[in-house]
């Protein structure tokens, strides 16, 4: 097309049309030879997969709270799916023609919506860092912080015994 100083999409559209195609087809085309159409039909399943056979694909990872990101915006899966979900799965996201985005996993759609903006971490108070010790402080009245006071019991066997008088 540059050799032939086309330079805008209308004067490329009349050169593919009118000069290039019919040129190329000369060339190269082959007559069959059989005339009969040997393709075979489309079944019912088939023809219904067709928009996503023909749909862009790409593999995303199931967050902590069942949200998914995807082209900046993120998605929420709802509670009601018609698949099991769990953390860290991996979904397929189908962009199809007219920018409809479809969620798949393990061959089932699932349901979701559209968040307005990226989802935020919730700061959970009874929730401890692995690395954070507890320290326990015993209150004043604390059965640990009374004195300890022996019983008979204890007193039979802190003093020694005696030994009888043999003689």
């Amino acid at each position: 097309m540059r050799l032939a100083n086309i330079s805008t999409i209308v004067q490329a559209n009349v050169f593919l049309r009118d000069i290039f195609i019919p040129k190329f087809n000369r060339q190269f085309s082959v007559q069959p030879r059989n005339k009969i159409d040997l393709h075979k039909k489309l079944s019912f399943k088939e023809t219904k997969e067709l928009e996503s056979i023909f749909s862009k694909q790409t593999k995303r990872i199931v967050h902590n709270d069942f949200t998914i990101s995807f082209n900046n915006q993120w998605y929420q899966l709802t509670k009601d799916q018609s698949a099991t979900v769990q953390k860290k799965d991996n979904v397929i996201m189908e962009e199809r023609i007219g920018d409809a985005i479809h969620i798949r996993l393990r061959g089932k759609y699932l349901n979701y919506m559209l968040l307005p903006e990226r989802p935020r971490k919730q700061k959970q108070p009874w929730v401890l860092a692995a690395n954070q010790r507890v320290i326990y402080i015993p209150p004043v009245n604390h059965p640990w912080r009374r004195k300890f006071i022996l019983t008979t019991r204890t007193k039979r066997y802190q003093t020694p015994p005696q030994l009888p008088n043999v003689s």
